[in-house]
């Protein structure tokens, strides 16, 4: 079943891909079937997008998310990300603020938030980049910005988001540039001020100095 090779490890996307065409009544033996509930298509329609994308078909995910009849409503990651990929940067922009609101930057699906960070990036908008970051690094998603490590931001999503907006910075900054103006030294002031970020920066054995 698709649910037994979806919780398989590393299932084939193209097996993933046939499994889903079936359930939706995309071909085979099973086309006229009963439909599944719309909550087993939910789920049929997610992992076929996402097979999609993993054998590099974005082009194809973005052609059905545009078609689908919710209007890509459910499948809003899954349609920024083609479009991502496919350096459509503006529309991905786009995508993702209109389904994230007017607080794009500080709630509503962090996969969402990271894909509008990046395509802020690849645009050039630099300060608007670095406050999605900024948001990303310090807020859980609840949207809440205590500096604290929510339950599902782990060290790897920190290492990530920190890399990408040091990237930013070094890809995008120039003399006019405002980015770290608080901080007086033309630094990330944000990045300064977070603990988890100078972890990071510093390093294993930061604390201890060289062995040997």
């Amino acid at each position: 079943t698709l649910a037994a090779l979806l919780a398989g490890p590393s299932p084939d996307p193209s097996e993933v891909g046939r499994l889903c065409e079936s359930v939706l009544g995309g071909g085979g033996s099973d086309s006229d079937a009963t439909p599944a509930p719309p909550s087993v298509r939910s789920l049929a329609t997610t992992a076929l997008l996402r097979s999609l994308l993993r054998r590099g078909e974005y082009r194809e995910v973005v052609s059905r998310c545009e078609e689908a009849k919710d209007g890509g409503e459910g499948n809003a990651l899954e349609w920024a990300y083609g479009l991502y990929r496919l350096r459509r940067y503006g529309a991905c922009r786009d995508l993702c603020e209109g389904r994230l609101g007017p607080d794009a930057g500080g709630g509503g699906c962090r996969g969402l938030r990271h894909v509008r960070a990046q395509a802020l990036y690849r645009l050039g908008e630099t300060e608007a980049a670095d406050a999605a970051y900024r948001e990303l690094m310090l807020s859980g998603d609840d949207g809440g910005a205590d500096g604290e490590n929510p339950p599902q931001f782990d060290a790897d999503e920190a290492e990530d988001v920190l890399s990408n907006a040091l990237a930013n910075l070094a890809s995008n900054h120039t003399a006019g540039s405002t980015l770290g103006a608080e901080s007086g030294d033309g630094g990330l002031s944000w990045v300064e001020s977070d603990g988890r970020v100078r972890r990071l920066m510093d390093g294993p054995g930061s604390d201890g100095g060289a062995e040997g």
